[in-house]
């Protein structure tokens, strides 16, 4: 079943992380998102560029946590930044997750 955007964020080993991207990043429609793209201690950022995603958006305040930005359906009429913009709601979600950790 595919969904508009998938919101990667559970176990951030790097092991889980790639199986985490194998299993949902194929039902992203739009977007793919992932938490904690800026923190080296984990798997996040290895399994990302491993993976060969591309992230087009990176939210961050620091060296640290970071949402990053995947725009998946790259023949559709808006960018990352405007699908989130369009759902305001979502892009101050996102920008709250980071601020609060």
């Amino acid at each position: 079943m595919p969904y508009h955007f998938v919101f990667i964020d559970g176990d951030h080993s790097f092991p889980s992380v790639t199986k985490d991207i194998k299993n949902y990043a194929p039902l992203a429609t739009d977007l793919l998102i992932f938490h904690d793209i800026n923190t080296k201690s984990c798997g996040v950022p290895k399994a990302i560029q491993k993976s060969g995603i591309n992230l087009n958006i990176r939210i961050s305040y620091g060296d640290i946590m970071g949402i990053g930005i995947q725009n998946c359906n790259t023949s559709g009429p808006y960018s990352p930044r405007e699908i989130l913009q369009r759902d305001n709601k979502m892009f101050t979600f996102f920008k709250k997750i980071i601020k609060q950790r």
